[in-house]
């Protein structure tokens, strides 16, 4: 009820700042639905962006992002309304800070739903309709629902259209998806052909990969010129949803990870592993960091391995 309240009185200059992965693409899309009239931002949560947001915008919506982790940056959001709708493990509640908070594990803890699927109850109890693809789309990202070859497909083509020509340009993609009746007509679209170069960049990796044996814990660096790595995990995952998989990528002396796994908290134990040396979260079958030094991280990880 507090997330239609807050959308029912939406005035003044509003920003949707989305995840940049499918999830939070389709996210942005049905929430645009709902209201026509704002900006569209994606991209990497930081200091700097947390601060022009409260200064550019008065009322600001947050879909797919778990900013409820840095609670002081909320300081510069005071007086703002602001939204965030999340599935991610909750750090803080922010509704209690005077913010609005919504995240279906308040209730359930351990329930594992997309974005999308909060977002799509949200704006269909308001009257939207015709949003079901999108949803469908955006839980396929998300490994909520498995999907049929189109939905695969439309996940493929707006992680292509990423890796491509970068996240800030998301918001052009979420503006076609918003005007497509069905998955047919996003996939069948002039956007295909980024599909077709991310499964090219993918088959090239899996290849490298599969050269070196196939392991329990798998740890592999990635050479593509291209950020694939969390695209790249899915798919590796996919093809062996038994094993650990974790991929990395270094650039600028900092590594970006994607980890896979049944076997262990992936999001848990990145938490803990980059310590003191990055950041890392993410959920119980899914894991991302950011560190410094990859050696200590990897060595973390493994000692969390086998004592877990």
């Amino acid at each position: 009820m507090r997330a239609e309240e807050f959308l029912e009185n939406t005035s003044g200059k509003t920003v949707i700042f989305f995840h940049n992965d499918t999830d939070g693409c389709a996210s942005a899309a049905m929430m645009m639905k709902y209201i026509k009239d704002t900006e569209l931002m994606s991209g990497d949560v930081s200091d700097d962006v947390f601060k022009n947001l409260g200064n550019d915008f008065d009322r600001i919506i947050f879909v797919d992002y778990p900013v409820d982790q840095y609670l002081e940056w909320f300081e510069r959001l005071k007086g703002k309304d602001v939204m965030v709708i999340d599935h991610h493990p909750i750090a803080n509640d922010l509704n209690k800070i005077g913010f609005v908070h919504i995240n279906p594990r308040f209730k359930e803890p351990n329930k594992y739903i997309s974005c999308s699927q909060v977002v799509h109850k949200i704006v269909t109890k308001l009257g939207v309709e015709d949003t079901d693809w999108i949803m469908r789309v955006g839980a396929v990202g998300d490994a909520a629902l498995k999907g049929t070859k189109n939905e695969k497909d439309a996940v493929m083509m707006i992680e292509g259209f990423k890796t491509f020509k970068k996240a800030k340009k998301l918001p052009e993609l979420v503006r076609f998806m918003l005007g497509c009746y069905n998955v047919e007509d996003f996939v069948y679209s002039e956007y295909r052909d980024y599909m077709d170069r991310l499964r090219k960049e993918i088959e090239n990796e899996v290849i490298r990969f599969e050269m070196h044996g196939v392991k329990e814990v798998n740890f592999h660096e990635i050479k593509s010129r291209y950020g694939i790595i969390s695209v790249l995990s899915n798919a590796l995952f996919e093809k062996y949803p038994d094993k650990t998989i974790i991929i990395y990528r270094e650039k600028d002396d900092w590594y970006r990870v994607s980890g896979r796994s049944t076997k262990f908290d992936v999001g848990a134990t990145f938490k803990k592993a980059a310590e003191g040396i990055g950041v890392g979260g993410g959920h119980v079958k899914a894991g991302g960091a950011h560190v410094k030094d990859f050696i200590i991280f990897k060595e973390k990880v493994l000692k969390l391995l086998q004592s877990s």
